[in-house]
């Protein structure tokens, strides 16, 4: 098994502000960076990303945005070898989410924990990933 080349971590966008409400932005810039250091080839089933309230059972599509639904968590839900649901973000504790970088260590940290459980039984996986400059285009 080859092992993966480290990123420069934690990359040039670490230090931007962190927007629960940009979700292309959390997605490019937290979510998938995490994704692609703490899970090989062929182990992500699939993810998503959105607002619930908390309390997701099974396999359920998060929403874009928390809406009349009154939706108050950014949730990641990661399926690979079981599944995994991780809130990034809740107005109960606003000030742990205040850059991309805290949010990224926070994910991989509980990604860390999880691959070595569900994934990839007693397997450590180091914390590194890379956040990408913020795409001006955009």
């Amino acid at each position: 098994m080859t092992t993966p080349v480290v990123p420069p971590h934690p990359g040039p966008g670490a230090g931007d502000p962190f927007d629960p409400f940009a979700l292309e932005d959390v997605r490019k810039r937290v979510v998938e960076p995490v994704l692609a250091w703490m899970l090989r080839e062929g182990e992500l089933e699939e993810y998503a990303l959105g607002w619930t309230n908390g309390d997701v059972h099974d396999w359920a599509e998060p929403q874009n945005s928390p809406g009349a639904l009154r939706l108050t968590e950014l949730t990641v839900i990661v399926r690979a070898g079981g599944q995994f649901q991780y809130c990034l973000w809740s107005p109960e504790h606003p000030h742990d989410a205040e850059t991309l970088d805290q949010v990224a260590h926070r994910f991989a940290s509980e990604m860390q924990d999880w691959v070595a459980e569900w994934v990839r039984w007693g397997e450590f996986r180091s914390i590194a990933y890379s956040i990408p400059a913020r795409d001006n285009n955009q």
